[in-house]
């Protein structure tokens, strides 16, 4: 499910409740828009799929400390920001060390 690995992670929920779970489905059709349904389709696309992440997280974080169940503490003010920070980022960096062109002259016998 988008999103519930991100609140495990970032404020130690150790337990899901069945609510949980059916806001988790709630939330998701939420994010599914009129022309998406007339389409057929049941879910958000693909595209959307951090936006989607991020809305079940910040749902189950309010859950989770309205029922005391993140081990998180102090509950975070800005709940997006924190999230935000916690949020996996799929850019990678080069891993080919930089090259320089070798001198002319320094593979000539002397």
């Amino acid at each position: 499910m988008p999103g519930l690995m991100l609140a495990l992670t970032s404020f130690g929920m150790q337990k899901i409740t069945e609510e949980m779970v059916i806001s988790i489905a709630q939330t998701i059709s939420n994010m599914v828009s009129d022309e998406e349904l007339k389409r057929g389709s049941m879910y958000p696309p693909v595209s959307a799929m951090r936006e989607v992440s991020h809305q079940v997280a910040l749902k189950l974080m309010e859950m989770a400390y309205a029922e005391n169940l993140a081990t998180y503490q102090p509950e975070p003010e800005n709940k997006e920001a924190f999230l935000a920070a916690r949020d996996y980022q799929m850019n990678y960096h080069e891993f080919v060390p930089d090259t320089y062109p070798w001198p002319a002259n320094a593979s000539q016998p002397k």
